[in-house]
């Protein structure tokens, strides 16, 4: 079994299950919840702690990226039935939440071609999108309960299937052919004038978190991709894993986060993402190694124009509503804080959004 020919880069992912157990026969569609580069995104499916990673990923440019080999199957729909059958695949978006988690036409272009590129050398005669798992042209929202790939994506299924196998149709009786795109098909959806014309980017924030009995930090975690059903990198932490530790910082801001934690019947001094170091223990990040959290507070400090939104998984699997910083108030159970005292946290997710 080979990979594709349209791969302009490589970092392979330990995350996988070798060989696949299954005949390749699906194609199954993420999106990445944020713009990130295929090298970015290779770094986080490197780390072991993520146990997350896909076959590709493309980019907003176009680059394509090769992070499992074909012949395994990569862990990305939380599905071993889908994805032992699927060749997965990440795409970028280059518009948020707002937007529907557009993607580029570049990207949606190149997509295309790797679908028919991963059609073509499988022997998958064409793609066959029924709205649901039955079909061979399948969406993670299909497995698990989540958006992904997005609204935008999402809807763009048909027309990819349709394109796909027009294309697969031409290839068969002339393999040489050099196929025009057909552009009768609405590709993009405009980004709505209000997101245009917003005054600055929302920044981006980092968030790692301490597991506890290894004392282990995990693989960072990006705000942009907040997602507190997403296991692959939606959230920080693992499941069935206590959090003991909390560190967040900002990228490109001109204002601070400040937060603390709860741990066995007492609230811990506060700190600020502007002294985020997980090798000090006593301003660099939240928490105390060997005691388990379960309540966490953030708020913003600086500015108006944003707050930040977060929320918590339960060690029971409970997903807690998110709270928001303005909201912050160790007194309030109900919005000031995210968590239940007593019950231990397994995970954490958190962004930086418009108020």
């Amino acid at each position: 079994m080979s990979n594709s020919g349209l791969v302009t880069y490589t970092k392979l992912s330990p995350n996988c299950d070798r060989p696949r157990s299954k005949k390749l026969s699906k194609i199954t569609i993420h999106h990445m919840a944020g713009n990130l580069s295929v090298e970015a995104l290779g770094d986080i499916f490197a780390r072991e702690t993520r146990q997350a990673s896909a076959n590709y990923g493309i980019d907003s440019n176009g680059s394509v990226a090769l992070y499992v080999d074909e012949v395994n199957r990569a862990w990305t729909s939380g599905n071993p039935g889908n994805d032992n059958q699927a060749v997965t695949v990440e795409v970028a978006n280059d518009g948020g939440e707002e937007t529907g988690w557009h993607v580029s036409d570049i990207a949606l272009a190149k997509l295309i071609d790797w679908c028919v590129d991963v059609c073509q050398r499988n022997g998958i005669p064409a793609l066959n999108f029924t709205g649901d798992a039955t079909g061979n042209l399948t969406m993670h929202s299909y497995f698990q309960n989540t958006a992904c790939p997005g609204p935008y994506l999402g809807s763009q299924f048909p027309y990819i299937a349709i394109e796909v196998n027009r294309r697969l149709e031409i290839l068969k009786t002339n393999p040489e052919a050099v196929i025009v795109p057909n552009t009768d098909v609405e590709v993009s959806a405009p980004v709505p004038e209000e997101v245009i014309q917003e005054s600055a980017p929302v920044p981006e924030l980092v968030l790692t978190v301490n597991i506890g009995g290894s004392e282990q930090w995990l693989g960072s975690v990006y705000g942009s991709q907040s997602d507190i059903m997403n296991v692959d990198f939606g959230y920080g932490g693992l499941l069935g894993r206590t959090i003991e530790g909390l560190c967040i910082s900002l990228e490109n801001a001109g204002f601070s986060v400040n937060y603390g934690v709860h741990i066995a019947g007492r609230t811990l001094p506060g700190v600020n993402s502007n002294n985020a170091d997980m090798s000090n223990n006593d301003t660099g990040y939240a928490g105390k190694l060997g005691s388990e959290i379960d309540g966490v507070q953030m708020s913003l400090e600086g500015t108006d124009e944003f707050d930040i939104e977060y929320q918590v998984i339960l060690l029971s699997g409970r997903i807690l509503p998110s709270v928001f910083g303005k909201d912050a108030n160790w007194d309030d159970d109900n919005c000031g804080y995210a968590g239940r005292f007593g019950q231990h946290i397994q995970g954490i997710t958190a962004r930086i959004v418009r108020r």
